[in-house]
């Protein structure tokens, strides 16, 4: 996944959070690829799961010193991504192969997630 233009959201902490993401997808990438997920996984989640957390407080911040109007919808968002990354490294501990779901789901979710939902918050 690379860095695109129409992902700049012009808040430079923000954007260098979203960057840092997408190194995390990355890594993951790269380990399916050369087919390390086994014993790479669960790292990768419980550091995705980590380093969204952070990013998830630094927006929740923003939000309550701008009084944005959808914070609550917002921050719902935040929530379905940490259970479903929760999910996942339930399903990886039971022994189950789950990182091709993976990686479609941070894909998608941050692509979405960036050029949607935090959008509404830029001005």
């Amino acid at each position: 996944m690379k860095w695109r233009p129409d992902f700049e959201l012009g808040i430079p902490e923000i954007d260098q959070q979203h960057k840092k993401i997408i190194e995390l997808i990355n890594t993951l990438n790269d380990a399916f690829i050369r087919n390390e997920t086994k014993g790479k996984l669960g790292g990768i989640l419980d550091e995705m799961a980590d380093y969204a957390s952070y990013h998830f407080k630094t927006e929740e911040k923003l939000f309550k010193s701008r009084n944005f109007p959808f914070a609550k919808e917002h921050t719902a968002q935040h929530e379905h991504f940490t259970k479903k990354v929760q999910d996942y490294k339930n399903k990886f501990a039971a022994g189950h192969s789950v990182t091709f779901q993976v990686l479609v789901f941070l894909r998608r979710w941050l692509t979405d997630h960036i050029l949607d939902a935090d959008r509404e918050y830029v001005d």
